[in-house]
């Protein structure tokens, strides 16, 4: 009986873990003269644990860039900027934002 209360008590920990854990919740974008402004909403508590880890960026399906992160720079926000020579109008820049907790957002824009 002790056995199954405690692996009931940790199956409900691990369920509210994730539930207070979500993806970022939208990608924003802005090239300039090669350069890739990235904004990614994800709204939390407490940045320190729950943060962007990772965007990932890809021109034409060629991974071009990433940065990593070990904390989010705001409650509501991580950004980056990348520096990528050669952009031509209509090239696809996919753009890839990671939860550190659980899930992911991607978004396409295409070059103008």
């Amino acid at each position: 009986m002790i056995k199954l209360s405690f692996l009931t008590s940790l199956f409900v920990v691990g369920i509210l873990n994730i539930s207070f854990a979500h993806s970022p919740s939208s990608i924003s974008a802005t090239v300039n003269e090669g350069t890739v402004d990235v904004v990614v909403e994800h709204s939390v508590a407490n940045p320190s644990n729950h943060y962007v880890k990772l965007i990932l960026i890809k021109v034409n399906q060629e991974e071009v860039g990433k940065k990593e992160f070990s904390s989010q720079e705001s409650n509501d926000t991580q950004t980056a900027s990348f520096e990528i020579s050669g952009l031509k109008p209509a090239d696809e820049i996919e753009i890839s934002a990671f939860c550190s907790r659980i899930g992911s957002i991607t978004k396409t824009i295409v070059v103008e």
